[in-house]
């Protein structure tokens, strides 16, 4: 009976304790841990990439910002330039100022250039309304009006008691002079108006222009006359 007992017990422990089972039961799933830990590792390395990727994104994004500034100086330079230049190209500028200097032509603060005839004549102490366009310091000239003396007048040649000069006249009086090269070219800026303005008797030419404004006589001296061969009209006269 005790052995049947402990044969029955024997059985019972085989059954319920297999070590075969148990070993055959752990090689899968250690080999399952394996393959997941496996698989794991690769979704890693497959998170890895993209984040790799980011990064390189990343460099390259931070490298376009670290060029930024030069680019903003750029930009900045760009932008102060284009004002310069809207400066430079202001149209339509109004300024009034004294004439300080005639070689180069100074007004005020600016320096006034361009083609316009009437600047050769002007003379410091005029005081002058510009109209033109702001180049830089300088004003490029449309039109010029003497505000002062007014009517004014300019004689380049032959004068009485004073030899060959040139002169300009407020109201038919001497008010400003040079010394001048003699020779054979008279020259005479003045406004017309019905008669010639701003001039003393003697120098009021006989030639009468086709109409009123400020007008360049110039001629030539014969036998102490003038004969004057050209009329150009400079501007309007100023009231």
């Amino acid at each position: 009976m005790f052995r049947r007992l402990a044969l029955v017990l024997a059985v019972l422990a085989l059954v319920l304790a297999p070590p075969a089972a148990w070993a055959a039961s752990a090689r899968p799933l250690d080999s399952d841990r394996h393959e997941r830990s496996s698989d794991r590792g690769d979704d890693h390395e497959d998170r890895k990439k993209p984040r790799d990727d980011h990064d390189e994104e990343e460099r390259d994004r931070r490298g376009g910002e670290r060029e930024e500034p030069e680019h903003g100086d750029e930009h900045r330079e760009e932008h102060e330039e284009r004002e310069d230049h809207d400066d430079d190209y202001y149209e339509d500028y109004a300024y009034y100022g004294t004439v300080r200097a005639t070689s180069p032509l100074v007004v005020g603060s600016r320096t006034l250039v361009g083609d316009l005839a009437l600047l050769e004549f002007l003379a410091p102490g005029m005081q002058l309304e510009v109209e033109g366009r702001v180049v830089g310091g300088r004003i490029r000239v449309k039109e010029v009006h003497v505000l002062y003396p007014n009517p004014w007048a300019y004689y380049e040649g032959p004068l009485e008691g004073r030899g060959w000069v040139r002169a300009w006249f407020d109201g038919g009086r001497v008010w400003r002079e040079r010394a001048a090269d003699p020779g054979p070219r008279v020259r005479l800026v003045a406004c017309y108006r019905e008669d010639w303005l701003g001039l003393p008797a003697e120098l009021r030419p006989s030639a009468r222009p086709p109409g009123p404004g400020l007008w360049l006589l110039e001629g030539l001296l014969f036998q102490g006359q003038v004969r004057w061969t050209r009329i150009t009209r400079l501007a309007e006269c100023e009231d």
